[in-house]
Formats: C-alpha cells, structure tokens, sequence
C-alpha cells in the first residue's frame, strides 16, 4: 500500500491534484471499457508512465487488465513524444507498398544521428487490418501509425509497452524476437513495475521540435 501511496502522490503532485483525486479518477478511465481498475493496477500504471513520461489524461498511455496486472498501451501521440524527446533522432521516412493497385504494405524507417544504417520494419496490410472504421477509412494512415509505432520501440530501445491493436486480441501480442508463446505475454504488477523503475535513470532530455515529425504527418496527403 505504501508503494502504491508514493507513485500516486508523485504523480498527482505533477498534475496538481490530490492523491486520491488521481486515483479515482485513473481507476474509471484507464481500460477502454466499463471496467474500473482497481488501485493496484492504476499504481501499475502510474509507475510505467512515470517511468516513460507518458500523460494517461491523454491518452499517451492506457490500459488492458491482464490476470491481476495490466497491458499498457501506448497511443499514437505517445509513440511519437517517445520518438520525438530522441535527441539523436535525424529522420523518420514511411514507404507505402502496393500490389495489384491495392494497399500491400508501409515501411517506417528511423535514422539516427550517431547510426550507420536506419532501423527499418515493414508491417503487411493483410496481417494488421482490423473490422473498425478506422481501418476501413483511414486505411493509409493506420499502417503507417501501425509501423512507425513498431519501429520506434526498436530504434528507442522500449519494451513492455503495446499498441491497442495488439492488446484488443492478447494473442495478437508478441515480443519482437517471437521468442516467447501466447500463453506467457508479459504483464506488469506493482513488484514488477517498480523493480523496473528502479533501475531506469531518468535524465531530464530538451526537447527541440524535429522537421521530420512534421514530414510524418503531412503524409496525409498522400492518402
């Protein structure tokens, strides 16, 4: 209780609020349905975006409920602040791919000041396409955040953090070395999560506007 006590405190300090503001409020809105989190998962949600800096009052970063732990999911402005705060970042560049006329694929890459050679991941339309009105609409713009997103968690180093197409179905979710089955996706409970915040050391970084994140989004052009 002491543990969940100092995450939510130091959190709502940030926010101007109260402890106990913080927490009820966080407790009905984390996960994405009418399920309220209980405290143990909210403070193990507060100790991940503390951790990565990631506002949960705008949706930099969410929830699923997993067992007695959560899935924490990244948005798409999360995704994006994580990659924009990379002081070595030098540019972002999504190829889009088509075959018979159609939408195939989307290749993000990130090229780093101090790299020889960008990191690249290509994502297949047919494996991440999903019945919503998004994907139906915004076809374009979906793979590209479905890529970017998978490329900034190499290029970036991050793990344990999901996007929310993965984490609809829990057995979409997989480590980048598909070294691990189905069955044994990692959650994040409070020993966990705090053990892990332990061991990160949070250097305060500047962060300077980048060109290339404005190239990402006028990419909408050429949806």
């Amino acid at each position: 209780q002491s543990q969940s006590k100092s995450i939510t405190e130091k959190v709502a300090t940030r926010y101007g609020m109260s402890g106990p503001a913080l927490q009820q409020t966080l407790a009905k809105t984390i996960f994405p349905n009418a399920k309220a989190a209980t405290n143990e998962q909210v403070a193990a949600l507060l100790i991940v975006a503390d951790q990565y800096d990631l506002n949960p009052f705008t949706k930099e970063i969410y929830a699923f409920p997993q067992g007695g732990g959560i899935v924490p999911i990244v948005g798409v402005d999360g995704w994006y602040k994580l990659l924009h705060r990379d002081s070595n970042l030098s540019g972002v560049q999504v190829e889009f791919n088509y075959k018979d006329n159609a939408l195939f694929s989307a290749t993000a890459r990130i090229y780093k000041k101090d790299w020889e050679h960008p990191i690249e991941v290509t994502e297949l339309m047919e494996e991440c396409k999903r019945n919503t009105p998004a994907w139906k609409n915004q076809p374009h713009r979906m793979l590209r955040h479905r890529a970017l997103a998978q490329c900034i968690r190499i290029a970036c180093g991050l793990s344990g953090l999901y996007m929310e197409e993965e984490a609809i179905n829990f057995s979409d979710i997989h480590e980048v070395t598909d070294a691990q089955v189905v069955e044994s996706v990692p959650t994040i409970d409070i020993k966990a999560a705090k053990e892990a915040a332990q061991e990160v050391k949070k250097e305060p970084v500047e962060q300077e506007p980048h060109a290339v994140i404005d190239d990402i989004f006028n990419l909408d052009s050429e949806e």
